[in-house]
């Protein structure tokens, strides 16, 4: 009888090992189909060779029309590259469109959207490239701003701008949109409408330093008009705060006083802070509209500085230019190298007695 009960134990543990062997394999056999199915879904492919991108503003006014070119890459000798594009809204085009360019034209409303360029080549990753556009309509877009009566028309080009009487001066209540120099906020001639284009201070005025009053270079301003020198923002800081101040210092307190509660599809140019209260006086409309840097390579500043050129050339030959900033009163004094920077052009007159 315990001869017998021996025999069944072993059977039972001999089972045992059997079933552990059997599960050990098939479980290896499970991880080998995983690893195996893994490899192919991860399997690694190269990327078309380049960088895609295309060119288009980040700023655009409704209902015009763009031809779009997707560029940057180089066709594999072993797969042929197909375009496609898309976009995040169905205002623009409905379905994906094929081929390398492509025409569009924007939509009658306001707001930002996202249109994609794709590229795609057999054996290859795709690659994409997306750009925001934000829509611009006129007056919907532009808010706040009420022109002056007082206009004059730029003979060059026909555009209008309202000017004001300040101290002995008239000046120009917006920046300068001369298209013959310098550039617009991001390379969007749209943004040229509303804020005006950036110069350096050599394209600004032709490279020639001036004082006094009324005295400055026309440089980009049209004919009749100057770059202001460094006595006619003397004669404003007269007008503005009842006594001259000198150009080469901060002016404490009142730049709040010359801003314009205005807003760009929505958003103030200058935002709500309890310290500051934009009075738009003397009409002279200060925008926060930004600067350019490293010859028109770099755009900064938009909605949170405002910057202006003196034509005046320092004792060191830097340019000189006063500017405010956000959540800030004062209006400050600055200098940097003749063709760095551009800035905002203020145009001036002086007034015939």
């Amino acid at each position: 009888m315990k001869i017998c009960a021996n025999l069944r134990i072993m059977r039972k543990k001999n089972t045992y090992l059997m079933f552990l062997a059997a599960f050990a394999a098939f479980a290896m056999c499970l991880c080998n189909s995983c690893s195996k199915d893994d490899d192919e879904e991860f399997e690694t492919k190269p990327y078309i060779p380049g960088s895609l991108s295309f060119l288009m503003p980040d700023y655009v006014d409704t209902m015009s029309t763009y031809t779009l070119e997707a560029k940057g890459l180089t066709e594999p000798q072993d797969a042929r590259i197909q375009y496609f594009w898309t976009t995040s809204s169905y205002k623009i085009f409905k379905d994906t469109l094929w081929g390398q360019t492509i025409e569009v034209t924007m939509p009658d409303t306001l707001g930002v959207f996202v249109i994609t360029a794709h590229a795609k080549a057999e054996g290859y990753y795709n690659s994409t490239y997306s750009h925001n556009i934000n829509l611009l309509k006129g007056d919907q877009s532009f808010t706040g701003y009420e022109q002056p009566q007082t206009t004059m028309t730029d003979s060059r080009d026909d555009k209008i701008y309202a000017y004001t009487e300040i101290g002995h001066l008239f000046w120009f209540t917006r920046n300068l949109d001369w298209e013959g120099a310098g550039h617009p906020y991001a390379e969007s001639p749209a943004m040229g409408k509303i804020t005006g284009r950036y110069y350096t201070w050599e394209d600004a005025t032709g490279g020639e330093s001036a004082s006094g009053l009324g005295q400055g270079p026309q440089g980009v301003c049209p004919e009749g008009w100057s770059v202001p020198t460094n006595e006619d923002w003397e004669d404003f800081s007269e007008a503005l705060y009842g006594e001259r101040q000198k150009f080469h210092t901060n002016w404490k307190g009142g730049a709040d006083k010359l801003q314009i509660n205005a807003a760009l599809n929505g958003t103030n140019f200058w935002p709500y802070d309890p310290a500051c209260n934009p009075e738009n006086k003397f009409g002279w409309a200060a925008l926060a509209a930004g600067y350019a840097q490293d010859r028109y390579l770099h755009y900064k500043g938009m909605q949170s500085k405002a910057m202006w050129w003196s034509s005046t050339l320092d004792e060191s030959k830097d340019a000189a230019f006063r500017h405010m900033e956000i959540r800030k009163t004062d209006f400050f004094f600055g200098t940097c190298a003749t063709n760095t920077m551009a800035l905002s052009v203020r145009c001036v007159q002086l007034k015939k007695n």
